[in-house]
């Protein structure tokens, strides 16, 4: 199948659709950027996963998630799903992950804001003080603030 033949046609013979992480023999993806789109796409799977384990005990036990990837981030999911779509724009950056990329960035922001709003609301000074120390985005190093983050 050539360069050409992919393009137009994303099946293989059997009529199955071709996996999206295989590319083309000369895709625009350079040697540097396939393997740096690779580690964006499988650390956000990564950050997504860790997270979620954490983010289900804590529900389980009507606390708010402090440790493992929110020790670090109050929104370590909503990181790992830009993550991953930021490397499917350096992988494939066609016009419509370009136009997408800024648009689902904005509602995952606008979507945490909210769910901020809702926890400070059903956890109270807990929340508070979580968030008064973990950056909502940008990870740093984690504070020790009582009954949780160490």
């Amino acid at each position: 199948m050539t360069n050409r033949d992919y393009e137009k046609h994303p099946y293989d013979g059997t009529g199955e659709l071709i996996a999206v992480t295989r590319r083309p023999p000369s895709s625009r993806c350079s040697r540097v950027a396939a393997p740096v789109s690779d580690v964006l796409i499988g650390g956000g799977f990564v950050l997504i996963g860790s997270a979620w384990d954490v983010l289900y005990k804590a529900q389980r036990a009507h606390q708010v998630a402090t440790t493992g990837p929110y020790a670090y981030l109050r929104h370590p999911q909503y990181v790992g799903f830009i993550v991953i779509m930021l490397g499917f724009l350096i992988q494939w950056p066609t016009l419509i992950i370009l136009i997408m990329f800024p648009i689902l960035v904005t509602m995952y922001i606008r979507l945490a804001r909210r769910e901020e709003r809702e926890a400070l609301a059903e956890f109270g000074e807990a929340y508070a003080a979580y968030a008064a120390i973990t950056p909502a985005f940008f990870p740093r190093r984690p504070q020790t603030i009582a009954g949780g983050l160490s």
